[in-house]
């Protein structure tokens, strides 16, 4: 369970950055979708069209501020990239990263 279930209710500045290549180097990345969901719903999204650059890497990048009720709400984040030949690899946590912050004042 990769949830974000937060334990205080609120409004929540909430970020997702999602970088992914392909393998060996070949330029055939076509798209990234990037998703948050909340309670398994998607909420926001990102799309990125490589299609006519084709390219090596990318980055899906989603912000947003979310109410959460502090209890049963949860958020998830996903990836979907499309490349015309070879595999996608999401990045390690060096590229990668999901957060979240309570906005105090709102």
């Amino acid at each position: 369970n990769y949830r974000f279930t937060p334990t205080t209710a609120g409004k929540y500045n909430v970020f997702i950055n999602m970088s992914m290549e392909t393998t060996g180097g070949v330029s055939t990345l076509n798209n990234v979708f990037v998703r948050l969901h909340k309670n398994g719903s998607t909420i926001h999204q990102s799309y990125i069209d490589n299609s006519n650059n084709n390219g090596f890497a990318a980055l899906g990048v989603v912000t947003a501020i979310v109410d959460m009720n502090g209890s049963s709400d949860y958020l998830e984040a996903f990836v979907r990239p499309t490349a015309s030949s070879g595999n996608v690899t999401v990045l390690g946590v060096t590229y990668t990263m999901f957060g979240a912050f309570k906005l105090i004042g709102v």
